[in-house]
């Protein structure tokens, strides 16, 4: 497991929360039902949806979380497509009192589009309206293209702050 969507001890956790496990490596969708989301009362129901190369695993409940409850996401022995099988870890979080609903934005970059005189290894940075979740950056969900006609991705490194 690279990273999930809430740590452990995380409070205030949006009651429309979708909770997001990326992997290091490709996993077989079969052992999706390893990973649950429980509470005191339970196993909550939740849908699965992964994306294209089955690294990042999306539980959405079905229906809010309820406010200011402690929550157990627990990511069991789930295996990845070479039959590994991942270590198993349980992250506690406590839900808020509210919903989300922001709609995410950038609000600033470092280097304005159509720029000139770039340097050849520059660090772009931008700023967005909100907390990312960490579970849902790779390389895949940020990149450069190269618009010299080929629209080639372009090598790059993303990282995120603190804050």
């Amino acid at each position: 497991v690279l990273s999930t969507s809430v740590t452990e001890g995380q409070t205030e956790v949006p009651l429309n929360a979708r909770l997001r496990v990326r992997f290091s490596e490709s996993m077989l969708a079969v052992s999706q039902n390893l990973v649950q989301l429980s509470s005191s009362v339970g196993n909550l129901p939740v849908s699965y949806s992964w994306n294209s190369d089955r690294t990042l695993l999306t539980l959405t409940p079905k229906q809010l979380l309820d406010s200011q409850t402690i929550y157990t996401l627990d990511i069991g022995a789930i295996v990845d497509i070479s039959g590994n099988s991942v270590l198993e870890q349980q992250i506690s979080f406590t839900s808020g009192i509210s919903i989300d609903t922001r709609a995410e934005s950038t609000t600033s970059y470092s280097l304005a589009s159509n720029a000139r005189d770039v340097p050849l290894n520059p660090s772009i940075e931008f700023t967005l309206n909100g907390p990312v979740d960490p579970a849902t950056v790779s390389g895949n969900e940020v990149y450069l293209l190269d618009y010299d006609g080929t629209r080639a991705r372009v090598s790059a490194e993303v990282s995120l702050s603190n804050d």
